[in-house]
């Protein structure tokens, strides 16, 4: 079988890690979510909490702006996270045949034949739906955009590309019209079409 890599990109309760976990029981290879952030915390010497606190969100507004609300000890701290989730991404893509949920992954992967890029979106309510199925609560419609805002606002700063163009993908799926399992039989066909 040829290596090849799944990079997930998700709205907040679009069920990137119920695709991701799906994904990686039918095709039988690792999936890397919070096994990725223990890795780039070790990488970068920083503990868990602080890269998934600043590992794939900045607070929304121009680079510019976001330069000067914080001090130079955070920028410098999310430049050596940055730098450490590239080199474990890169690692991991060369490695094996794997599924890596978020952190850029489709930008850093990006020149790479061997990979499948994804992008999920759904509309609020089934983004609410399924938060409140996963943890028990159902968020707010702005809590839901603004952990989507610091999300694009991180993608934007470190890729220079819009979060949610389609261009920067192999697929854009809307998990509120076709179900998590659906989206699931649709990108196992282009992992294996492009195996052969």
């Amino acid at each position: 079988m040829a290596k090849r890599i799944i990079a997930i990109s998700r709205q907040y309760g679009a069920g990137g890690h119920s695709l991701a976990a799906l994904l990686s029981e039918k095709l039988g290879i690792e999936y890397y979510d919070q096994d990725l952030i223990k890795e780039i915390a070790e990488k970068s010497g920083y503990s868990m909490e602080t890269v998934e606190d600043q590992g794939e969100q900045m607070e929304t507004g121009s680079a510019f702006l976001n330069v000067f609300r914080s001090n130079r000890f955070e920028t410098n701290k999310q430049e050596q996270i940055w730098d450490a989730t590239k080199t474990v991404i890169r690692h991991l893509a060369d490695k094996e045949s794997c599924i890596i949920l978020g952190r850029c992954a489709n930008y850093v992967l990006r020149n790479r034949e061997d990979v499948i890029s994804v992008y999920l979106h759904a509309d609020p309510e089934t983004c609410a739906e399924r938060l409140y199925a996963k943890t028990g609560t159902k968020p707010s419609e702005a809590e839901m955009k603004r952990v989507d805002k610091r999300r694009a606002a991180f993608y934007q700063y470190y890729t220079d590309w819009e979060w949610n163009d389609v261009n920067g993908y192999t697929i854009s799926l809307d998990t509120g019209k076709i179900s998590i399992e659906r989206c699931a039989d649709i990108i196992m066909e282009l992992f294996k079409e492009d195996e052969q």
